[in-house]
């Protein structure tokens, strides 16, 4: 989980030093597997300055003027998540039984994880689940390792008010693992379920009731949920080099006009670029009443035509029909 975002590296040296810590060692990076990791690390970062030189270039200032305050939730929606509470409600546990408990060195460098997780969470301001990934699993693992200690405590201990104690432990820790493992992670899978069953399906019947399914097709959303998951069980690619148009909330929702209208018309030009080279016989407009992100009427049509070079584009495709809140041009 440490390689699922940047300032998760924070927390894998975090990790690091309190384990030389622990061991004396005093030059802790200085191992074959730390060597390892930051060898493909380097390997990683100058294979995208050479081989993807406009993600430099074009995306990278996009995503540092746009998608923060794009994809911006508050402290309170944020501290609403069940994970986060299953973790606090974890980390509340061990610190209440964690000097009747041994292995503290396990214990140690799973809370050390966890809080880096959560600041990690906060830090970002967005509710994105492999951010909360993370944090679950290794919340799960901590809780299960308390309950089997505790289970071995109980059978080794006779009969006492503190066996009484471990015992109603136990019980707690035992449901909030049932929770959270089984109810939580159930609902969460009916929920993709159903979500799969009403916005993908049915898109996706459409595209392979088609004789020639189409080798690419561009979304008009900043949903990036409603995209690659269609595009995955179609086998087709996206005719966009961005997952989804995520720079499109910022940029509406920047206060600064000359900035709003840089940012507009990078974005234009990125889409009129993709469009021109990818030719995608289907484009997928959302016409959802209020657009999630951009919070509120939102024309995506009318706002790209202010380009000439896309309204051009554009006035090549006819409205055929609208599935799933997305409306659908073909090619003409």
């Amino acid at each position: 989980g440490f390689l699922l975002c940047p300032t998760f590296a924070i927390i894998f040296i975090a990790v690091e030093i309190y384990i030389a810590t622990k061991q004396q060692r005093f030059y802790p990076f200085l191992n074959i597997e730390i060597f390892i990791m930051a060898l493909l690390t380097v390997i990683y970062l100058l294979s995208i300055v050479v081989f993807y030189s406009d993600y430099i270039h074009q995306i990278l200032p996009i995503v540092l003027s746009f998608y923060h305050q794009g994809y911006f939730f508050s402290f309170a929606s944020l501290s609403t998540q069940e994970i986060l509470s299953f973790s606090l409600l974890t980390l509340l546990m061990l610190f209440f039984l964690y000097r009747e408990l041994s292995h503290h060195t396990i214990y140690d460098i799973l809370v050390i994880s966890m809080i880096g997780f959560i600041i990690s969470y906060y830090f970002y301001h967005r509710v994105y689940y492999y951010h909360l990934l993370p944090l679950f699993i290794q919340s799960l693992l901590l809780i299960t390792l308390i309950a089997g200690e505790t289970w071995i405590k109980i059978k080794n201990t006779p009969s006492s008010p503190q066996k009484k104690y471990d015992k109603l432990m136990l019980v707690t820790l035992l449901l909030m693992i049932f929770l959270f493992a089984v109810v939580y992670t159930a609902c969460i899978y009916f929920a993709n379920h159903q979500f799969k069953e009403k916005e993908i399906i049915p898109q996706l019947n459409f595209l392979k009731s088609q004789k020639n399914p189409p080798p690419t097709v561009f979304f008009y959303t900043a949903v990036v949920s409603s995209t690659y998951p269609l595009l995955t069980y179609a086998n087709i690619s996206s005719a966009s080099r961005l997952d989804c148009l995520w720079p499109l909330p910022g940029i509406v929702k920047e206060k600064n006009k000359t900035k709003a209208s840089e940012g507009k018309k990078l974005l234009t030009q990125l889409v009129v670029d993709d469009l021109t080279r990818n030719k995608p016989k289907f484009i997928f407009i959302d016409a959802s009443e209020t657009k999630r992100y951009i919070g509120q009427p939102f024309n995506y049509i009318q706002y790209f035509s202010e380009n000439s070079q896309f309204k051009n584009l554009i006035s090549k495709y006819h409205y055929i029909n609208t599935i799933s809140d997305y409306a659908i041009y073909e090619v003409r």
